[in-house]
């Protein structure tokens, strides 16, 4: 498996991390208010919805929001993509999210600061629920926001 195959993947999903602001909306809907609220805490956050209700764009708007020091350490993933590549690459979703904690957020997964996860259609990886199970039953300083227009179950 090679890290930097799965790095250079990583960074064309979150161009953030080489400088700059996701482009978003300056409408915020009411979910981004919820989203931060629900943040604060260690837990897993679910936002659902019907197709094109502005869902993605309420991660990204999340991810904007931030600092460039805190855009690091937010890892964007949208699992339509990434699904196929974890399968022909035989890596888990948390080796991938263990590569770019330790490259790019600076420090281990398990470790502080905070960082951000945001999986966007989650229901592409059928493993997603174990794997942040695993990773929450640690108490590890992950936050997790999923996303899906199909039920995320």
């Amino acid at each position: 498996m090679n890290r930097a195959l799965v790095l250079a993947r990583l960074y064309d999903w979150n161009p953030w991390w080489k400088g700059g602001v996701p482009e978003t909306p300056a409408f915020h809907r009411d979910a981004f208010i919820e989203l931060e609220r629900h943040l604060a805490q260690p837990k897993a956050v679910i936002l659902t919805g019907l197709r094109q209700t502005g869902k993605t764009t309420t991660i990204l708007q999340r991810i904007a929001s931030g600092s460039e020091g805190e855009r690091r350490r937010c890892c964007y993933l949208p699992l339509d993509q990434l699904e196929p590549d974890l399968e022909r690459w035989k890596v888990t979703l948390e080796e991938v999210l263990r590569f770019w904690s330790e490259e790019v957020a600076g420090a281990p997964l398990s470790q502080p600061p905070i960082k951000y996860v945001f999986l966007d259609e989650a229901h592409f990886v059928p493993t997603w629920a174990r794997e942040l199970k695993g990773i929450l039953d640690r108490h590890w300083p992950v936050r997790f926001v999923l996303n899906g227009s199909a039920a995320v179950t």
